[in-house]
């Protein structure tokens, strides 16, 4: 269970005049706008800038109505009682608020590091397409005894703590500070306090000043593709996007037809039209389990503005070449049930510089059809379930760069640089980060991998006419051209044993001479470890498996993002 958010903690780091002076906490509640414009009508008791704040919501609402998940705890969840000339009842004046509120978040959230959040129109923080916190602004109807005030209620939600990429309604379209964050909790009570300060101080800005910030910062610019709702007919709408208006309408260009239309968020709803697709392929044949988590897990991590995770049959890929069109990223998620056919689809697509991962049983089918050396071996069971096996992994990242002052993300003592001369008289630097050891609940069998000097009577001599034959430790793989970028990544994971000198490739990635690059997987991916009930949780003392596989999941995440950012590079 998350600890209550501790009120006189968060007083202790509160340095506002009005906002967040006086605070209500309850630990469930039907709705904070609710009580808030109930209490409201205390004027002396509950004045400007009360924070009406719960753990809990049974009946959380946001614009149109519309009803949203809150009954996660971590979270901030919290309505603001404000006294504010009567100009701010109107719809502009209410997204004055939003805006207002809605940059506070964005400001505080990028202080805690997560750099990626963006607002998008017409009221919402989103991190590579999934929802960090939403806003909604509602008139009082209550005009403030004593002055020319009228009563606003300003409500936001904001993922902190909950882990929404677990979570099985949310994983595809919300997001956490914490998960942001990999893993690394937020002081509530800080984090709120800072939210408060930063909420104070947008309020007395203009409404030009934050538009020209929440213009630029937005995640809709100027000549983007978007799909547009009209509610009213309730028809979509293949369109341009051409500006955010003075008055907070949207204009955009119908397709269709060359038109510019503009409206509301009444009257309009914009999402982002991702144009590239990631393909999870599925056998049919096999158990889908392991797809079907791989498919979530890949739709709590990829940037879904920028890409489509969908799953597709086996026999799909086989009968067209269509899908390569838009495909960024082909997943072979499971056993491959026709091997003929699918190699030669997967031959056409690398050689076009398509991108290919393969997990599991899969990776032994590519690896086989590249020519890469491997051998089968078994795991050690799972303490709790003889059909698991657990891969204790050790991960190593190479990013040679010559911008200097930048490196990988990962732990700075865990990282070696050194300095080598470039081709064309620049320096490169070259880092190795090592994130610690992890695990993996899998199935018991997993593949290993050998480098050049693991096999000495196999050719491992590059094949120009064809895609065959990887060099595990002399393939390196680009992010984009070098020369521009300035930056190349290499990542590969060791099986980690007793014997260091003696590493066994678990998982690596590689460019082929024709362009494509591959991702190899020794082991599946796909596999859930079992769920521990509360009551299990516990009776466990010191380290032991479940805890540890929990404590891992972040670890987990990064290194799938890892490679994911090769491979989509």
């Amino acid at each position: 269970m998350m600890a209550k958010f501790d009120v006189d903690g968060f007083k202790n780091h509160l340095k506002t005049a009005k906002i967040g002076r006086t605070i209500l906490y309850e630990e469930i509640t039907g709705s904070t706008m609710d009580d808030a414009r109930r209490l409201a009508h205390q004027v002396n008791d509950y004045p400007h800038g009360t924070a009406v704040l719960s753990e809990r919501q049974t009946n959380a609402r946001g614009a149109k109505d519309h009803k949203w998940d809150a009954s996660n705890t971590g979270n901030i969840y919290v309505s603001f009682i404000l006294h504010l000339p009567s100009c701010f009842k109107s719809f502009e004046g209410k997204y004055d608020l939003e805006v207002a509120a809605c940059l506070a978040v964005l400001q505080v959230a990028r202080k805690y590091g997560v750099v990626q959040a963006i607002p998008k129109w017409p009221n919402d923080i989103w991190v590579k397409g999934h929802k960090l916190a939403g806003f909604l602004a509602e008139d009082g109807r209550f005009d403030i005894p004593g002055s020319a005030n009228s009563l606003i209620i300003l409500g936001m939600g904001v993922n902190v703590n909950a882990d929404t990429r677990r979570n099985a309604d949310l994983h595809s379209i919300a997001t956490s500070l914490f998960c942001e964050r990999g893993g690394v909790a937020v002081d509530r009570e800080a984090f709120f306090a800072d939210v408060c300060a930063a909420l104070e101080t947008n309020l007395a800005h203009s409404r030009e000043y934050s538009l020209d910030i929440f213009r630029r910062e937005n995640l809709f610019q100027e000549h983007c593709s978007v799909s547009v709702t009209n509610l009213s007919l309730g028809c979509v709408i293949d369109a341009e996007f051409v500006a955010i208006c003075g008055n907070w309408d949207i204009k955009f260009i119908d397709k269709s037809n060359n038109k510019t239309l503009q409206g509301n968020s009444e009257t309009f709803s914009v999402r982002p039209k991702a144009l590239r697709k990631i393909l999870v392929v599925s056998t049919g044949i096999q158990n889908s389990k392991s797809a079907v988590h791989l498919l979530n897990w890949l739709n709590s991590l990829v940037d879904t503005s920028k890409y489509v995770v969908c799953m597709v049959p086996e026999n799909s890929i086989i009968s067209s070449d269509a899908w390569m069109t838009s495909c960024a990223l082909l997943i072979l998620a499971e056993h491959v049930y026709e091997p003929d056919p699918v190699s030669s689809k997967l031959y056409l697509f690398l050689q076009s510089g398509g991108s290919v991962m393969a997990n599991g049983m899969a990776s032994h089918f590519l690896a086989k059809l590249l020519d890469v050396p491997l051998k089968e071996m078994l795991l050690e069971s799972s303490t709790l379930n003889s059909d698991l096996g657990l891969v204790h992994l050790q991960v190593q990242t190479e990013v040679t760069s010559d911008q200097r002052g930048t490196s990988p993300p990962g732990d700075p003592d865990k990282q070696f640089l050194s300095v080598i001369p470039a081709a064309n008289g620049r320096e490169f630097t070259t880092v190795t980060a090592s994130l610690e050891p992890l695990i993996f609940p899998t199935s018991p069998v997993c593949f290993q991998f050998f480098s050049q000097d693991n096999c000495d009577n196999i050719s491992l001599d590059f094949v120009e006419e064809s895609l065959k034959a990887l060099s595990i430790d002399q393939t390196l793989v680009t992010n984009g051209d070098a020369d521009a970028s300035g930056k190349k990544v290499q990542l590969k994971a060791f099986y980690k044993n007793q014997d260091e000198q003696n590493k066994t490739v678990a998982i690596f990635t590689a460019r082929l001479n024709r362009g494509g690059k591959v991702a190899f997987w020794g082991f599946d991916v796909g596999v859930v470890y079992p769920l521990i009930s509360e009551e299990e949780w516990s009776k466990l003392e010191g380290p032991n498996e479940p805890k540890n596989v929990h404590a891992d999941r972040f670890k987990r995440d990064q290194l799938l993002m890892r490679v994911l950012e090769i491979l989509l590079h």
